[in-house]
């Protein structure tokens, strides 16, 4: 990916915490979409 800066994205300062926030809400987001795969996929 590229440097691009992405609606409510900051491009940059941002402090250890708020990195971890995201590294989780990613995680979660990730496994929310393999669910939805799973779930369609028997349809």
């Amino acid at each position: 990916m590229d440097d691009a800066t992405f609606d409510g994205w900051s491009t940059g300062g941002d402090n250890p915490q708020t990195l971890l926030i995201r590294d989780e809400d990613s995680k979660r987001v990730h496994e929310a979409l393999a669910i939805l795969r799973s779930n369609t996929a028997r349809y």
